[in-house]
């Protein structure tokens, strides 16, 4: 489906917005952290168990609306359900991280990104390059390890999240080819509202400023995975995979973490661990800042 005529609204607002990409941040726990600095790799989490998991909801809810004014009332009955259904049988996998102009300072942190994402101010944000972004090697490892086939199955996406309107000008250029060229397949129609959804976000989220890699799947071959796991979370099963950093075996000056922040209530002995741990490794230390709150 990726290089259907469906599609190209889609790509085109990608190449509109992903330009050169700045330093971006991923928030986490110290706990967290120090798994990705030991492991070199991250985890991509199902969508139903995300902090912000309503938002492919702004999307679909858009969607419906156009449908009503611009499909047959049969086939805008018929959007709800298989929406409903892309949503039972795919999955949505997600890694977040914020996206900031790499002269920032520490200072420029937000609170609600280390109340959300980052144990409430005492966790770390990891500032990655844009090495850390290997599209295509990424991909290659997925497909290896889940059998899927993309453009089909699965569809995978590295971009800055969009805030505000915007959207619904895009639904509404993928249903004027819809109609166009006489598809006839509703769900084909649904499973790109649910990939343009997931790169959206109501305009009050803006200070966010989130760059995200998410991978759309089919269920029955995601879950059976190498990469795929299943960890416990309060009371909750959460879905995840577990996917490698791309250049994270290489040596300093190509190491792709070039940035810590300790976040605001962080413990002063975090920073002494840091040393320790890049010490370890004959790696040079990054630098290091502790952030205040804006």
């Amino acid at each position: 489906m990726v290089g259907s005529a469906l599609y190209s609204p889609i790509q085109k607002h990608i190449d509109s917005v992903n330009g050169n990409l700045p330093g971006v941040f991923h928030y986490t726990s110290v706990e967290g952290a120090f798994g990705i600095l030991k492991s070199g790799r991250l985890w991509m989490t199902e969508r139903a168990h995300l902090n912000d998991r309503a938002e492919i909801e702004f999307g679909i809810i858009i969607a419906e609306e156009l449908c009503r004014k611009m499909l047959k009332k049969e086939d805008a009955d018929n959007f709800r359900k298989y929406a409903d259904s892309v949503a039972n049988n795919f999955r949505f996998y997600s890694a977040s991280f914020s996206f900031r102009d790499p002269n920032f300072t520490c200072s420029d942190h937000d609170s609600t990104h280390w109340n959300q994402y980052a144990d409430e101010g005492r966790g770390l944000a990891l500032g990655f390059s844009n090495r850390a972004f290997d599209f295509t090697a990424l991909k290659s490892f997925i497909s290896d390890n889940t059998g899927l086939l993309f453009g089909h199955e699965a569809g995978l996406f590295f971009c800055p999240m969009t805030y505000g309107c915007g959207i619904k000008d895009i639904i509404g250029e993928i249903l004027d080819i819809y109609i166009r060229d006489k598809f006839d397949d509703i769900k084909m129609l649904v499973t790109h509202v649910y990939w343009v959804s997931s790169m959206f976000k109501h305009e009050n989220y803006s200070n966010e400023k989130e760059f995200r890699i998410f991978l759309h799947a089919k269920v029955d071959k995601i879950t059976k995975s190498t990469c795929h796991a299943v960890r416990q979370r309060g009371s909750e099963m959460v879905s995840y995979l577990d996917v490698p950093i791309p250049n994270w075996g290489t040596t300093t000056p190509t190491w792709p973490i070039y940035r810590i922040c300790l976040g605001p209530a962080t413990d002063r002995r975090v920073e002494s661990l840091l040393y320790e741990f890049y010490k370890s490794r004959g790696i040079s230390m990054p630098h290091i800042c502790r952030a205040g709150i804006s």
